[in-house]
């Protein structure tokens, strides 16, 4: 019977796909049930320890008064408001050496101190509790927390940390001690298993039941599905079903349709993301460009500022042409300004923080952002001169307010508005959205950024912040400027605050802590005399322009210069003049010679010769390396005459 029963399923196709399915569904089942019961088992027992935990910690902090006091009145209140809680069974109030101060039961049937020796084994130590914790056991868990003669403030994330942080000046004035019962979590226990049962079988039975009506009247009209869909598949062309009926071959046809969407779908966002890629990689060589670009810019800004400041000492104060060579020094800074641009953008800049005003900064990037504002755009800003100073660095500041404003304008794009910058310092302590943020107390800068756009719909208001998620159309965003913004704010130990009203507009408030620091003055830098001086160097510099520039800086300054172009030459000349020349000048990228590696030529001909290193824009140096390999001076292009002079200054000790 055994043997025909399973020769039957095994030559009918529908009976074997209903036995296979059935067991399958029967299994899923099983295990659904069962991680569906551990899991949901883990959250009630986390969730009872949470609330035990918090319970516990609310009560060392209302007790404070009475344990000062040792006041049983005082204490009553606040013992019965904890025993009203759910689960709690006991509470025990101790004074500084556990003298019991109270105790009291939620019911006279509650398990006395005897049955719980636990309880006991904890006080007899006599150990200060300097930190709240808790003991489990089969029936109930005991939490423990310091009673302290102050308040602190703290957040919901703190309670009970792991590691916790309590200052050494601080003592215990008592203790409190919760007995919560693990009755009713073990009658949910039950409960949620029993549920889980009849939730897996009557899953199971459905299945079983649907799955077999179902194949009753598929498996006749199947192979009617089956040419079609294999005479598809030999044109090697997706077409869709022409579907004339509605039951369940209708409904196979319309999977087979939705499948070949699918794929064409799938194809689509395959060229989309090689597109994408190819794009990422126009990035990173934008990058790698960004810094020969700068390169050579510096080079050639260091030609025209250093021929500007030279022209400038050959006219007259205040002359025509003196006010144009001024014009084109403004010009070049501005240049200068450019290139740094260009360098933030290639993301080459140190994330070293330091104190910084971030008021400038925001100017900085509104005057950058305004010829890119459309004229249907009205650009606010209140920045407040008082503001104090925050630890970061002015890229990650630049890179906040680019994508908020930048975010602010694609709002306004096409119905216009007014975009709003505003930077203040404000206290939190009595702002409930800081506080449901987990910041209680403190002074921190606001950054805002408001516009009049569209505004955020609620639906994807908390989704803004996820990595990839944009509402702009292709080419418009990657869905990573909040996401970034929101690394970089956590990372300053800030938080964000998000308003928006869907059709009106939205407002970011950025709030970065302030640092603890009396705030310097903003002085104006005097105008201090270029110093003189007396000595011969040698500048190695294969930009003629520049080597020029330079070289007609330093003799305006007093030096005699020995202008060299070419490596090899100048370790020839050198060689010959070495204790004539009292200081070298040598470029970074030098052809055939790198900067680091002249200057280990010329040490090994005269050793304590010092070099100054001068570079337009490298990767491979900077001021701390040139020291480290052995260089008495680091200057970026351009140079004006005032740095070459005070450097040069210091280097050389030579008296008139």
């Amino acid at each position: 019977m055994i043997f025909k029963t399973i020769k039957h399923i095994r030559e009918h196709f529908f009976i074997k796909f209903i036995f296979v399915f059935t067991v399958v569904m029967f299994l899923m089942s099983v295990l659904l049930a069962f991680f569906f019961m551990r899991h949901q088992s883990t959250v009630l027992e986390s969730h009872l320890i949470h609330h035990g935990k918090l319970i516990t910690d609310m009560l060392a902090y209302n007790a404070r008064l009475g344990v000062f006091a040792e006041n049983k009145e005082l204490l009553g209140d606040v013992v019965n408001g904890v025993l009203m809680q759910e689960s709690v069974q006991e509470v025990f109030v101790y004074g500084l050496n556990f003298q019991e101060l109270m105790e009291k039961k939620a019911t006279p049937e509650s398990r006395s101190r005897k049955d719980h020796p636990a309880r006991e084994s904890s006080i007899d130590g006599k150990d200060p509790i300097l930190t709240p914790y808790f003991v489990e056991s089969e029936h109930e868990i005991s939490f423990w927390a310091p009673v302290f003669s102050r308040s602190v403030g703290i957040n919901k994330e703190a309670l009970f940390p792991e590691t916790p942080v309590l200052s050494p000046k601080r003592s215990p004035i008592g203790y409190v001690r919760v007995l919560v019962s693990k009755d009713i979590l073990k009658a949910r226990k039950r409960l949620l298993a029993g549920k889980s049962v009849v939730l897996g079988l009557f899953l199971w039975a459905l299945g079983s039941c649907t799955l077999y009506l179902v194949m009753n009247k598929l498996i006749e009209p199947l192979k009617r599905l089956t040419v079609t869909v294999d005479r598809m598949g030999r044109s090697g062309q997706f077409r869709k079903i022409r579907i004339v009926i509605s039951d369940e071959i209708g409904k196979l046809a319309e999977a087979f349709n939705r499948m070949s969407e699918s794929i064409i779908q799938r194809e689509t966002d395959k060229t989309r993301l090689e597109e994408q890629l190819r794009q990422a990689q126009k990035m990173e060589a934008i990058g790698t460009l960004s810094g020969g670009i700068a390169h050579d810019f510096n080079n050639i800004l260091g030609a025209i500022g250093g021929f500007v400041e030279l022209g400038l000492l050959e006219v007259k104060t205040g002359s025509v042409l003196h006010e144009k060579f001024k014009e084109i020094e403004i010009a070049g800074a501005r240049a200068t300004e450019l290139v740094k641009q260009i360098i933030t953008f290639s993301r080459q800049q140190d994330d070293k923080l330091e104190p910084m005003f971030i008021r400038t900064v925001t100017k900085e990037v509104l005057k950058l952002l305004s010829p890119s504002v459309p004229h249907s755009i009205r650009v606010e800003q209140n920045i407040n001169a008082e503001c104090g100073m925050v630890l970061s660095n002015a890229t990650k500041i630049h890179q906040i307010l680019m994508n908020l404003c930048n975010n602010a304008i694609h709002a306004m794009k096409e119905s216009g508005g007014v975009m709003k910058v505003t930077l203040a310092d404000v206290d939190i302590e009595d702002n409930v959205e800081a506080h449901e943020a987990g910041f209680f107390s403190g002074r921190f800068q606001r950054l805002s950024v408001e516009d009049t756009g569209h505004g955020i719909p609620s639906e994807t208001m908390e989704k803004i912040f996820e990595p990839f998620f944009t509402t702009k159309t292709d080419g418009e965003g990657t869905g990573m400027g909040l996401a970034v913004i929101h690394g970089i704010v956590s990372r300053h130990n800030g938080f964000i605050i998000v308003h928006s009203i869907p059709g009106k507009g939205t407002a970011f408030h950025v709030y970065l802590p302030l640092v603890d620091l009396e705030e310097i003055p903003e002085i104006p830098e005097k105008e201090e005399a270029i110093p003189m001086g007396r000595g011969r160097i040698m500048l190695v510099e294969d930009d003629p322009q520049l080597l020029e520039s330079t070289a007609g800086m330093l003799e305006s300054l007093g030096y005699q210069v020995d202008k060299q172009s070419d490596g090899l030459e100048a370790i020839g000349f050198f060689n010959r003049n070495s204790w004539d020349i009292h200081l070298i000048i040598t470029d970074m990228s030098m052809p055939g010679l790198i900067g680091a590696t002249l200057a280990r030529e010329f040490h090994q001909i005269r050793g304590g010769i010092p070099v100054v290193l001068t570079t337009g824009y490298s990767e491979l140096i900077d001021e701390r390396k040139a020291f480290t390999l052995g260089f008495a001076g680091f200057l970026t292009k351009p140079i004006s005459r005032k740095v070459l002079a005070v450097t040069v200054k210091n280097l050389i000790k030579i008296p008139f």
